[in-house]
Protein backbone atom coordinates (compact mmCIF):
# COMPACT_ATOMS: atom_id res chain seq x y z
CA UNK A 1 0.00 0.00 0.00
CA UNK A 2 2.95 2.32 0.75
CA UNK A 3 4.86 1.63 -2.25
CA UNK A 4 1.76 2.60 -4.55
CA UNK A 5 0.45 6.10 -2.64
CA UNK A 6 4.43 6.49 -3.02
CA UNK A 7 4.04 5.77 -6.89
CA UNK A 8 0.86 7.72 -7.46
CA UNK A 9 2.30 10.91 -6.14
CA UNK A 10 5.56 10.71 -8.28
CA UNK A 11 3.43 9.81 -11.03
CA UNK A 12 1.15 13.09 -10.58
CA UNK A 13 4.51 15.15 -10.14
CA UNK A 14 5.65 14.25 -12.97
CA UNK A 15 2.97 14.58 -14.63
CA UNK A 16 2.27 18.55 -13.03
CA UNK A 17 6.12 18.56 -14.11
CA UNK A 18 5.64 17.77 -17.50
CA UNK A 19 2.54 20.06 -18.05
CA UNK A 20 4.74 22.99 -16.86
CA UNK A 21 7.33 22.25 -19.68
CA UNK A 22 4.71 21.45 -21.99
CA UNK A 23 2.54 25.08 -21.15
CA UNK A 24 6.30 27.59 -21.24
CA UNK A 25 7.47 25.65 -24.27
CA UNK A 26 3.59 25.95 -26.49
CA UNK A 27 3.76 29.43 -26.96
CA UNK A 28 7.93 29.18 -28.15
CA UNK A 29 6.82 26.40 -29.90
CA UNK A 30 3.69 28.12 -31.90
CA UNK A 31 6.04 31.11 -32.31
CA UNK A 32 8.60 28.90 -34.49
CA UNK A 33 5.73 27.58 -36.21
CA UNK A 34 4.55 30.77 -37.05
CA UNK A 35 7.78 31.80 -38.91
CA UNK A 36 7.81 28.47 -40.71
CA UNK A 37 4.49 29.04 -42.33
CA UNK A 38 5.30 32.29 -43.46
CA UNK A 39 8.79 31.10 -45.10
CA UNK A 40 7.05 28.35 -47.04
CA UNK A 41 4.76 30.87 -48.66
CA UNK A 42 5.92 30.96 -52.48
CA UNK A 43 4.31 34.43 -53.33
CA UNK A 44 6.12 37.47 -52.28
CA UNK A 45 2.60 39.08 -51.48
CA UNK A 46 1.37 36.60 -49.19
CA UNK A 47 5.11 36.32 -47.46
CA UNK A 48 5.18 39.58 -47.03
CA UNK A 49 1.71 39.77 -45.64
CA UNK A 50 2.54 36.98 -43.01
CA UNK A 51 5.60 38.39 -42.00
CA UNK A 52 4.06 41.87 -41.63
CA UNK A 53 1.25 40.48 -39.36
CA UNK A 54 4.03 38.79 -37.06
CA UNK A 55 5.85 41.72 -36.93
CA UNK A 56 2.23 43.51 -35.60
CA UNK A 57 1.18 41.05 -33.86
CA UNK A 58 4.79 40.68 -31.66
CA UNK A 59 5.72 44.22 -31.97
CA UNK A 60 9.02 42.65 -33.22
CA UNK A 61 11.15 44.50 -36.34
CA UNK A 62 13.15 41.95 -37.30
CA UNK A 63 9.94 40.67 -39.16
CA UNK A 64 9.90 43.81 -41.37
CA UNK A 65 13.55 43.26 -42.36
CA UNK A 66 12.33 39.55 -43.96
CA UNK A 67 9.54 41.65 -46.21
CA UNK A 68 10.83 41.37 -49.71
CA UNK A 69 9.66 44.02 -51.12
CA UNK A 70 11.26 47.86 -49.45
CA UNK A 71 8.26 49.75 -49.57
CA UNK A 72 6.64 47.11 -47.60
CA UNK A 73 9.33 47.07 -45.00
CA UNK A 74 9.15 50.86 -44.89
CA UNK A 75 5.10 50.00 -43.76
CA UNK A 76 6.05 47.93 -41.54
CA UNK A 77 8.72 49.75 -40.07
CA UNK A 78 6.59 52.75 -39.73
CA UNK A 79 3.44 51.02 -38.38
CA UNK A 80 5.54 49.67 -35.72
CA UNK A 81 6.94 52.86 -34.72
CA UNK A 82 3.65 54.32 -33.91
CA UNK A 83 2.74 50.88 -32.02
CA UNK A 84 5.37 50.37 -29.95
CA UNK A 85 5.57 54.53 -30.12
CA UNK A 86 9.64 54.02 -30.94
CA UNK A 87 10.59 56.57 -33.21
CA UNK A 88 14.32 55.01 -33.71
CA UNK A 89 12.41 52.52 -35.99
CA UNK A 90 11.85 54.78 -38.38
CA UNK A 91 15.60 55.94 -39.30
CA UNK A 92 14.85 51.88 -40.81
CA UNK A 93 12.65 54.03 -43.25
CA UNK A 94 14.43 54.19 -46.92
CA UNK A 95 13.25 57.61 -48.00
CA UNK A 96 13.58 61.24 -46.44
CA UNK A 97 10.33 61.30 -47.40
CA UNK A 98 8.58 58.76 -45.61
CA UNK A 99 10.81 58.58 -42.86
CA UNK A 100 9.52 62.52 -41.68
CA UNK A 101 5.87 61.41 -41.90
CA UNK A 102 6.72 58.17 -39.63
CA UNK A 103 8.32 60.64 -37.31
CA UNK A 104 5.24 63.07 -37.65
CA UNK A 105 3.23 59.84 -36.61
CA UNK A 106 5.35 58.97 -33.14
CA UNK A 107 5.35 62.92 -32.11
CA UNK A 108 1.77 63.67 -32.83
CA UNK A 109 1.03 60.10 -30.88
CA UNK A 110 3.17 61.16 -28.12
CA UNK A 111 2.66 64.50 -28.18
CA UNK A 112 6.19 65.52 -28.15
CA UNK A 113 7.29 68.07 -31.11
CA UNK A 114 10.96 67.09 -29.95
CA UNK A 115 10.68 63.95 -32.34
CA UNK A 116 10.99 65.56 -35.27
CA UNK A 117 14.32 67.21 -34.43
CA UNK A 118 16.59 65.11 -36.42
CA UNK A 119 20.06 65.67 -37.45
CA UNK A 120 18.35 66.16 -41.35
CA UNK A 121 17.14 69.61 -41.81
CA UNK A 122 15.07 68.07 -44.99
CA UNK A 123 13.62 65.59 -42.14
CA UNK A 124 12.65 67.86 -39.57
CA UNK A 125 11.36 70.59 -41.30
CA UNK A 126 9.09 67.57 -43.61
CA UNK A 127 8.27 66.23 -39.85
CA UNK A 128 7.51 69.78 -38.63
CA UNK A 129 5.29 70.51 -41.68
CA UNK A 130 3.51 67.15 -41.31
CA UNK A 131 2.60 67.55 -37.57
CA UNK A 132 1.24 71.04 -37.80
CA UNK A 133 -1.00 70.05 -40.41
CA UNK A 134 -2.13 67.28 -38.65
CA UNK A 135 -2.56 69.25 -35.90
CA UNK A 136 -3.97 72.74 -37.08
CA UNK A 137 -0.91 74.16 -35.38
CA UNK A 138 0.45 76.88 -36.49
CA UNK A 139 2.93 77.82 -33.97
CA UNK A 140 4.56 73.99 -35.07
CA UNK A 141 5.76 75.61 -38.45
CA UNK A 142 7.92 78.04 -36.53
CA UNK A 143 10.71 75.21 -36.21
CA UNK A 144 10.76 74.72 -39.94
CA UNK A 145 14.07 76.28 -40.53
CA UNK A 146 13.46 76.43 -44.60
CA UNK A 147 11.34 79.36 -45.05
CA UNK A 148 9.74 78.78 -48.18
CA UNK A 149 8.46 75.54 -46.26
CA UNK A 150 7.22 77.47 -42.95
CA UNK A 151 5.26 80.29 -45.23
CA UNK A 152 3.72 77.21 -47.28
CA UNK A 153 2.71 75.65 -43.61
CA UNK A 154 1.35 78.71 -42.14
CA UNK A 155 -0.33 79.59 -45.62
CA UNK A 156 -1.99 75.87 -45.90
CA UNK A 157 -3.21 76.70 -42.34
CA UNK A 158 -4.34 79.86 -42.66
CA UNK A 159 -6.46 78.79 -45.52
CA UNK A 160 -7.69 75.94 -43.96
CA UNK A 161 -8.89 78.25 -40.75
CA UNK A 162 -11.11 80.13 -43.72
CA UNK A 163 -12.60 76.90 -45.09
Amino acid sequence: MRKTTIFLLFFVFVLIFLYAIFKFNSEKISFWLEIRNCQKLKEIKERDLCFSKLASKYKDPKFCSKLGEKVNQDVCYWILAERTLNPQLCDKISTEYEKSYCLAGVANIKNDFSICNTSSQKISDNCYYTLAQMGKKEEICDNIKDEFLKKDCKGNLKIDKKL
